[in-house]
Parts: C-alpha cells; sequence; structure tokens
C-alpha cells in the first residue's frame, strides 16, 4: 500500500518484456498510473485477496506473484518459462532471495532464509512465487488470511507436485530490515514460523506480529 515509486521502479523493466502481461492491484490512497501495466484498485485491502484479484484477470498460463518492494532480473523470464515447460512434474516454485544491500547483516539474513528454507521447505512471497495457473485455480487460490497466505499456498502446492527452486534471485528491500533491526527482524521472522507450527492460529500470530512491528489491525504503522 503506498509503494508507488517502489512499484514503478520494480516492474518498469518487466513493462518492456514481449512476453510478460504486468497487472497491478493496487491498494493505496494514491491513484497509480503506470505505461504498458493493467492497474487495478484493489476491492480488498488484503495482500492475498489482492493477488488472487490480480490472478482473475491474467490471461498467462504461468503466474508470477511479485511483492510491491521486490524486483526480479527481465532476463530470468523466458529461462524460467523453459524450465516449467521441461519439468512437467513441478507445479510452481520461487526465486532465490536476496536483499538490496551488500555488508555482512543482509548477508547473513540472505544465509538465514537458505536455512529456512532447508528446514521448513517453504519459501515466502518475497522470493517471487511463481505457479502454473491450472494448479493456482484448482487450489482456489491465495487462502484469504490476514498472514502467511504465500506458506499456506506453497504447502498446498507441494501436495499437488514438485517445485522448482529457480537459481535466480529475487530482490527485496531492506528497508524493514534497516528500519527494525536485522536481528530483530530475523527473529521475527523465524518466530512467526514457530508460533505457528506450535498451533497458534493465523489471526493470533498475525495480531502479535503486528504489534511487534508497530502496527495496526490494518497493517499501517500506528
Amino acid at each position: 500500500m503506498n509503494d508507488g515509486k517502489q512499484v514503478r521502479v520494480n516492474i518498469a523493466p518487466l513493462c518492456q518484456h514481449k512476453a510478460c502481461e504486468v497487472i497491478v492491484v493496487e491498494a493505496g490512497s494514491e491513484p497509480l498510473k503506470i505505461a504498458q501495466t493493467r492497474v487495478l484498485k484493489a476491492r480488498k485491502a488484503n495482500r492475498a485477496a489482492q493477488m488472487n484479484q490480480g490472478a482473475a484477470v491474467a490471461k498467462g498460463e504461468l503466474l508470477l506473484f511479485l511483492h510491491a518492494d521486490t524486483r526480479i532480473p527481465t532476463d530470468s523470464l523466458l529461462p524460467l518459462v523453459q524450465l516449467m515447460s521441461r519439468y512437467k512434474k513441478c507445479v510452481g516454485g520461487a526465486y532465490r532471495f536476496a536483499l538490496d544491500q551488500g555488508g555482512f547483516k543482509p548477508k547473513v539474513v540472505e544465509w538465514g532464509v537458505k536455512c529456512r528454507e532447508w528446514i521448513f521447505g517453504l519459501p515466502y512471497g518475497d522470493q517471487a512465487i511463481f505457479v502454473r495457473r491450472a494448479t493456482f485455480e484448482e487450489l482456489g487460490g491465495y487462502p484469504l488470511v490476514p498472514l502467511l497466505e504465500d506458506v499456506l499456498l506453497v504447502q498446498a502446492l507441494r501436495k499437488k507436485g514438485r517445485l522448482l527452486y529457480y537459481r535466480r534471485s529475487a530482490v527485496t528491500s531492506a528497508r524493514k530490515w534497516e528500519r527494525m533491526g536485522y536481528w530483530k527482524m530475523t527473529r521475527l521472522n523465524w518466530e512467526t514460523m514457530v508460533r505457528r507450527r506450535l498451533g497458534t492460529s493465523i489471526e493470533d500470530v498475525a495480531e502479535w506480529r503486528h504489534r511487534e512491528l508497530g502496527l495496526n489491525k490494518r497493517g499501517k504503522h500506528a
């Protein structure tokens, strides 16, 4: 929400890609206009609902969900399509995680994400999750939850087939880590997953996480 500047920077190169249909579902208060892009006003300010809304009007057979603060290299798209055409048993997958800042702390965070994938086998939404349209529709899209919709989708995908762990990187803004502190943000992400694994409801986990981040119930800074 209200990430218009980042959206423009991150998707501008994708808009020039002939084989790429770019759809933005925005819930911000400022109108968003981007050339060669279909911009939809979100019916609901909920990330899962917004991604489902965009997927419903997309024409492609392979859907890729890109967060506003994440970018992917344009030259990764055609090889990805080719890989998915080759590996028919793969129903979806994700890019590698990277931050847009260098240095020791960002590298530790990136290493921690690799460990999380190895332990839980679950990439997060900031890794540009992609999925075959037919499988996405069969699953009913993203679950309409306030948090961890990406994790729930990936868990459902793993029951349908294999995941492709793409070796190109989705580069995410480090602003959350810079604002909260690298160690606190990393601890928060791990504790979010652990709380859910221990049986805490998604709604309670979301409420706790919002408090930790200093957000109100609508996900905005209080």
